[in-house]
């Protein structure tokens, strides 16, 4: 694609879309190329089986005899997967219909596989030697697993269903791999159907003449700008387009501290409360802007418009609502760099764009995705700048050599790097509310509140299996951030506030609640999130993509809120995301201010939001606070709009400056 067909026509299907949305634009209604309906058949193929080691070992299962598997790359990393390959008989197919180039919906077949393999578990196993992947009809491509004893034992969900290498590969990406309600009741808990262990990818040759009937449904539409910013929005799908399973949350493996800042698998058990829990979500999204977005895989080669491999990147936190109403947050993703837009619910072909009205997601196995897999797609958030959606490739942890080339040990090199980890402590306290969000950064995005959606969880352990497992109930999905729900910012309740800060460099919002005590005293409880603030050193060396690097991008290293002389200040508290002492920021009173500093290197860094909190013997009134910025430059701080404890309209703004 390149600019200069950027004005091609859409079709009437996207078209209706369009209006249904209630989005307007020049495009004009005509039908593309592509045959209607066309059945299309796929023979044989690859089958892998992306086995989460650590549930099977809490869920008491083990793989046994493994039958003519096939050789699987392995980047030597410590990794909680075991992956097994296997060939599909080329007499098997799968057959589907497609529409511009694009999978609509399995129409039959069943691809069965040569070898396979046995997993045992108390009192019986689960005979997959010679297992058929076959279509259950729940959803366009919902899958069963079926083992060679004829009983289906997993379901196959959120996967990437494309036709790739010119439409002579039918490709089933990234399916996450779920026990079947059969397997469950087997096991003895029937409430673990639908439970995640693990993935599956599976490639199925189309032949020569069959492919060239298929063609592609060409769309298009101007890139992003000024006047048709990017708008990708965060969606809840109740039943997924392809495989009718509602997007969860999902636990996926405990482990004790190393002492050296990471974890090591270790079961979770019925006492304790010191392991680190990993959860990872199922995602959905929609196109809703008039722009098409970028979606090209990490290393591919420099597109328009920005002349790199530009992709969206998503990132999830957890948070909890205490008892006495404060909020804060538990644990932070890194960031997932976006591979491929299956471009559902619209008529484009293209996986490398994300056109209007188009809907994608990610699978959980996709969002944990195992340490071994290359690309791992997983990486630190300091790689980025937020606000503008730019990654410094060069120089980073997938390229440290910076010659363009994917490295053999990148991404990360466990499967508790990069990913959302919670002490099992922080889940377990009476009366807390828990909230899962999670973001995408898309570059060029105008509005970064439609690229973030946030559901309730109820977190539980529960015995499963031979031992301890966490699971999430989650609630009604909702649209926009953690701290909006706190504090609605355009109706907040008496005594609380929740204002924007917008800056060149990008976004944060202050919100406070306050609380009389009833003894003339107050609570303050504040929560400053950073979205995407950060000011950006750049190597002078490589200052420009798609060699740019990025030497560093923090955010705020101080926080201050005006006070009045004589008002007496108590109980001053912090909390980030950890419950490491020596990293938590220092409190001060001096004059009319209080301060809060972080230590060297522990800056509020973006997408992640830190609790300040006191109790003062004055009532709030509307004021301003200070955030200062951690990167030596110009302006040294910010000052956003929040109440404080005031007497005199001197101090109202900017500590009387």
């Amino acid at each position: 694609m390149t600019r200069s067909d950027d004005r091609r026509p859409w079709r009437s299907l996207a078209f209706s879309a369009f209006a249904a949305l209630g989005i307007t634009g020049s495009c004009t209604a005509m039908e593309p190329a592509g045959t209607a309906g066309n059945t299309v058949e796929s023979h044989g193929g690859t089958t892998t089986v992306h086995l989460n080691m650590s549930l099977l070992a809490t869920l008491g299962l083990r793989v046994g005899e493994v039958k003519q598997g096939l050789p699987v790359p392995d980047a030597g990393k410590r990794g909680s997967y075991r992956n097994l390959r296997f060939a599909a008989l080329d007499l098997s197919v799968f057959r589907f219909r497609e529409t511009d180039g694009v999978p609509r919906a399995f129409t039959g077949g069943a691809l069965q596989h040569a070898g396979g393999f046995v997993l045992a578990y108390p009192g019986g196993y689960a005979d997959l030697r010679g297992f058929t992947l076959r279509p259950n009809g729940r959803g366009a491509f919902g899958l069963d697993l079926v083992g060679g004893d004829a009983h289906t034992w997993f379901t196959l969900a959120h996967g990437h269903y494309k036709l790739e290498d010119g439409n002579r590969r039918f490709a089933s990406r990234v399916m996450n791999l779920a026990l079947s309600p059969y397997f469950a009741a087997r096991l003895g808990h029937p409430e673990l159907a639908g439970f995640v262990v693990g993935g599956v990818d599976t490639l199925s040759p189309v032949s020569s003449s069959e492919s060239a009937t298929i063609s592609s449904g060409v769309c298009s539409a101007p890139w992003p700008s000024a006047a048709a910013p990017a708008d990708i929005r965060v969606i809840f799908q109740t039943n997924d387009l392809e495989t009718d399973k509602p997007d969860t949350v999902h636990f996926m493996r405990c482990g004790l501290p190393n002492g050296s800042g990471g974890y090591t698998d270790a079961s979770c058990t019925a006492t304790s409360t010191d392991r680190g829990v990993v959860f990872a979500p199922d995602t959905s999204l929609q196109n809703v802007g008039t722009s098409a977005v970028p979606w090209h895989e990490m290393f591919s080669s420099p597109s328009p418009p920005y002349g790199n491999d530009q992709h969206p990147f998503l990132i999830w936190n957890l948070y909890r609502v205490d008892a006495d109403g404060s909020l804060r947050q538990l644990a932070a993703s890194g960031v997932k760099h976006a591979f491929a837009t299956i471009n559902g619910a619209c008529p484009c072909s293209d996986t490398t764009v994300s056109y209007p009205t188009c809907q994608d997601s990610y699978s959980d196995y996709s969002n944990d995705i195992d340490a071994n897999t290359e690309p791992n797609f997983l990486g630190p958030r300091s790689e980025l700048i937020p606000a503008t959606g730019q990654w410094g490739r060069c120089l980073s942890i997938f390229d440290k050599d910076c010659n363009g080339v994917l490295d053999n040990d990148a991404g990360a090199q466990n499967d508790f790097q990069y990913r959302a980890v919670v002490l099992e402590s922080d889940l377990m306290q009476a009366g807390a509310k828990y909230y899962f969000e999670y973001r995408y950064i898309v570059r060029d995005q105008a509005n970064i509140y439609d690229a973030i959606g946030v559901r309730p969880i109820t977190p539980t352990k529960a015995m499963a299996g031979s031992s301890y497992a966490w699971d999430t109930t989650p609630g009604a999905f909702v649209s926009g951030p953690v701290i909006n729900l706190w504090v609605d910012p355009a109706s907040p309740p008496a005594g609380a506030a929740n204002a924007e800060l917008a800056t060149p460099e990008g976004r944060a919002r202050i919100a406070v609640k306050t609380t009389a005590l009833g003894d003339g005293t107050y609570r303050y409880d504040y929560a400053v999130m950073n979205f995407d603030f950060a000011r950006a050193v750049i190597d002078p060396a490589h200052p420009s993509e798609p060699n740019l690097h990025v030497e560093s991008a923090d955010g705020f290293s101080a926080f201050t809120v005006p006070v009045s002389p004589g008002v007496t200040i108590t109980n001053a508290t912090f909390a980030d995301l950890d419950h490491d002492a020596s990293n938590d920021w220092t409190f001060t009173q001096s004059g009319n201010a209080l301060r809060w500093q972080a230590p060297a290197g522990h800056p509020l860094e973006w997408g992640t939001l830190y609790r300040f909190s006191f109790v003062a013997s004055q009532a709030p009134l509307p004021s301003s606070a200070a955030l200062d910025v951690a990167t030596p430059g110009s302006p040294a701080q910010y000052f956003g709009a929040t109440l404080a404890p005031l007497v005199d309209e001197i101090f109202h703004d900017r500590f009387g400056d």
